[in-house]
């Protein structure tokens, strides 16, 4: 019986960091798009992803997203599925789960206090 791989292809392995470096670059897009868009006076926005490269395939670990707006810079874990990230609460906490669709007004809500 021939197995077929997660990502459809006959013995293909599925490569996650690849895809959901992917995932994240069309994410950011969206995102810088909806930052300039709605955030009045913000002069300057710079979204990192880490691992930079892809890591060893028997490595365990998760995506590390900075967020950098003007003078306020935010960390968030993204992990698993990608359909969240973890940000990094005030006292250093990474609770507060925020969905992707709504990384940017959770960062202008951030912003603005």
């Amino acid at each position: 019986m021939d197995r077929m791989s997660a990502s459809g292809r006959h013995g293909a392995p599925v490569n996650k960091w690849r895809n959901q470096f992917g995932k994240l670059l069309e994410w950011k897009e969206v995102w810088l798009r909806t930052l300039n868009e709605r955030g009045f006076g913000i002069s300057e926005v710079d979204i990192s992803f880490g691992p930079g490269k892809e890591p060893p395939a028997d490595a365990f670990w998760n995506w590390w997203i900075t967020f950098t707006i003007d003078d306020f810079e935010v960390n968030s874990i993204g992990a698993e599925d990608l359909d969240a990230l973890l940000f990094e609460d005030d006292q250093g906490m990474f609770e507060d789960e925020v969905v992707l669709d709504q990384v940017p007004a959770y960062l202008l809500e951030r912003v603005s206090k």
